[in-house]
């Protein structure tokens, strides 16, 4: 599968990531996308300003909190600027794993950490 390259506008979504300790960068897109053939979490980079950001990407819905549309988000590894209204690109590179449906909390930021360890391991940022 070709990897799939997401261009958009940063928009500000409900801080529950950043609540949770896990700030991620929320994408509002004109274009039409196939979504639903690469839900799941992603090794990504995101581009932006001549950056090449790495980041764990989810797209799906976030069932915890109630949600039912797809929703691309990206938890940018080592980052901390604020990138509201700004237009950027993330490429999906490697699928870590399927969505998972979460019943707790707990279970949701275990797994997040878990993700972002792979992540770094396939960024070699360990």
């Amino acid at each position: 599968m070709k990897n799939l390259i997401i261009r958009g506008q940063v928009i500000k979504g409900f801080e529950k990531g950043k609540k949770l300790g896990f700030p991620t960068t929320n994408f509002y897109f004109s274009e039409t996308y196939p979504l639903e053939n690469y839900t799941g979490v992603w090794c990504s980079f995101t581009y932006w300003q001549g950056k090449k950001i790495p980041g764990v990407t989810h797209i799906g819905p976030v069932e915890i909190f109630g949600e039912q549309k797809n929703r691309v988000e990206t938890h940018l590894l080592d980052w901390d600027t604020d990138v509201y209204g700004e237009e950027m690109q993330t490429e999906l590179l490697y699928k870590l794993r399927e969505t998972i449906r979460f019943t707790d909390e707990k279970k949701l930021v275990s797994q997040v950490m878990e993700d972002i360890m792979q992540a770094r391991n396939y960024f070699k940022l360990i």
